[in-house]
């Protein structure tokens, strides 16, 4: 067995499925690979294998199964993956992969079963063509260093059962575009920068049997539906402002916000006051209009 891929391996071009797995293969991938033009699958997980991943792979027009995980790929996803038009399983995680994840490559509708770029050095935001993934199942974009807000584009992702996009710098509020996705099994948003209050389409989710919101900026109170009345399934915690929620998840009770009703008793009694006083001054002025009139007869009398 070969300890690295030979450059030969591209004149095999009649090959339609290379599984090379757990093979302790190392060194860098042979641009020659991209002449394997019927390939269907490519198993290559599981090894020491380096370098960039050949551009030339976007050649390899019908694959259907692009698998390098656990691996030490390093630089850019290359951008020719999005002329792979057949994918319906593509797995990049657990490499050293680089840069932004390319809209090219998220405009492959036909993948379908997972889309993993987890465990990487991705940057940047997630662009909103992960809207065309609408027939995938399984998304798993976590332990990476992307930002910025979910896009709501995600929404088209109607059959997601799966979706991870924990440790990374999300940020802003969990979108409602993810209240679409109503067949939603598993939702791990954990260890990222968002905030506000935990949304109510959560508890919609009724396929719903795991959820992370840990280590964000979560505020406010914790739902007592749905997913949220089991402990084992949703984890909330390190997110300071919450509170509420089932005693399981040891989160403090929340204070009352209900105003206490507005008193009327002093105003009452200023207005009682204001008016006795009137009464009297009223009363004063009769007195001494009374005494002036008398004083007024007193005199003509003696006149």
């Amino acid at each position: 067995m070969f300890r690295t891929i030979p450059p030969g391996i591209g004149n095999l071009f009649n090959l339609s499925f290379l599984g090379l797995p757990n093979n302790s293969l190392s060194g860098r991938v042979p641009s020659s690979i991209g002449a394997l033009h019927n390939l269907h699958e490519l198993y290559l997980s599981r090894n020491m294998l380096t370098g960039e991943i050949p551009s030339s792979i976007g050649n390899m027009t019908l694959l259907n199964g692009l698998h390098l995980s656990f691996n030490d790929f390093y630089g850019e996803i290359p951008q020719g993956l999005g002329n792979c038009r057949q994918l319906i399983e593509l797995q990049l995680s657990n490499n050293n992969m680089s840069g932004s994840i390319p809209g090219e490559v998220l405009s492959l509708s036909t993948i379908s079963i997972i889309f993993s770029l987890a465990h990487n050095q991705l940057s940047g935001s997630l662009p909103s063509q992960v809207g065309s993934l609408a027939n995938l199942v399984e998304l798993d974009l976590s332990y990476n260093k992307l930002t910025g807000p979910i896009p709501s584009s995600i929404s088209k992702c109607l059959q997601l059962e799966r979706l991870s996009l924990a440790v990374n710098s999300f940020d802003g509020e969990i979108p409602p575009a993810l209240g679409t996705l109503r067949g939603l099994r598993e939702l791990d948003v954990s260890h990222n920068d968002f905030s506000g209050k935990i949304p109510s389409f959560l508890v919609q989710l009724t396929d719903l049997n795991y959820l992370n919101l840990s280590l964000n900026k979560l505020e406010g109170e914790v739902p007592k539906q749905g997913v949220f009345l089991n402990a084992s399934a949703v984890s909330v915690f390190e997110n300071s402002n919450l509170c509420g929620g089932i005693a399981e998840l040891n989160l403090p009770s929340c204070k009352s916000n209900t105003s206490k009703p507005f008193s009327t008793k002093k105003s009452y009694s200023n207005r009682h006051g204001s008016c006795h006083l009137v009464r009297l001054h009223s009363v004063s002025l009769l007195v001494y209009h009374l005494v002036l009139e008398k004083e007024v007869e007193r005199k003509s009398l003696s006149n």
